[in-house]
């Protein structure tokens, strides 16, 4: 997540999947205890690892990081294994608070 200088409180984001990684329909996703706040379902990241945000989709996805809960990627790697793998987002809003204020003081 970095941000955009063109528009303020913007931010692009980028996911770096490994090349050969396959991401399940679902499998990344942002949930709280009442159900999925944010799905990726762009096909080119979840198929080809290519995940890039653009337009709304990057202030979505960081909404829904900032309400908590937990951050889950589940995928086949290049070898077909696979991974179910889940991130708690507690403290994610004071730490990206901290970010911010950070970023916009070196400005």
């Amino acid at each position: 997540m970095t941000p955009q200088k063109e528009r303020l409180g913007g931010h692009d984001v980028k996911f770096g999947p490994e090349p050969g990684t396959a991401i399940v329909a679902d499998g990344l996703r942002i949930d709280l205890d009442n159900g999925t706040t944010w799905q990726m379902t762009d096909r080119q990241c979840l198929l080809w690892a290519d995940c890039s945000l653009e337009a709304e989709a990057p202030a979505q996805l960081l909404e829904a990081k900032l309400q908590g809960g937990s951050f889950h990627f589940e995928f086949a790697d290049s070898r077909g294994r696979h991974f179910n793998l889940q991130w708690p987002l507690e403290g994610f809003a004071e730490a990206f608070a901290t970010y911010e204020a950070e970023w916009q003081r070196r400005q």
